[in-house]
């Protein structure tokens, strides 16, 4: 029978639970921002996420999307809908203004043309006979 000698090295105890502290330390919860040398997680604020993957600092929502999560991506705005940076929520497009997927900001119709209601994608050409009223791209007449 062999008998096995074991023994305890204190500083390789040390070093290995260093590096599992320091492992730990380096996650960030989602959604959450961890300043350095500040041993509390900060929620981020609205319009802002963090994905929890080895980031320290929370990332502003890109406009033409919205990030009604703190811990996830902005997803795209969708048609008819625009955001600007940091939104929490796209808004509706207005009347007399269309918004392609992930617009940044309503784009007005072009002179003849207009829009009826809000969530608009395209502008529609104003009907023969009728005036389409430049200043807010409604029918007159």
């Amino acid at each position: 029978m062999t008998s096995k000698i074991m023994y305890f090295n204190p500083l390789l105890a040390f070093v290995m639970l260093t590096i599992k502290f320091t492992i730990v330390e380096a996650i960030c919860p989602a959604g959450n921002s961890c300043p350095s040398g500040d041993a509390s997680a900060t929620p981020c604020a609205n319009g802002w996420y963090n994905l929890g993957v080895g980031d320290d600092t929370c990332t502003q929502c890109p406009a033409g999307y919205e990030c009604p999560s703190k811990s996830a991506a902005g997803t795209p705005c969708d048609a008819g809908e625009h955001s600007d940076l940091g939104a929490e929520n796209c808004t509706l497009c207005p009347r007399g203004q269309y918004c392609p997927i992930r617009s940044q900001s309503p784009i007005d119709c072009a002179d003849g043309y207009y829009t009826t209601t809000e969530k608009n994608v395209v502008c529609t050409a104003c009907p023969s006979g009728k005036f389409c009223d430049p200043a807010d791209k409604t029918i007159v007449g």
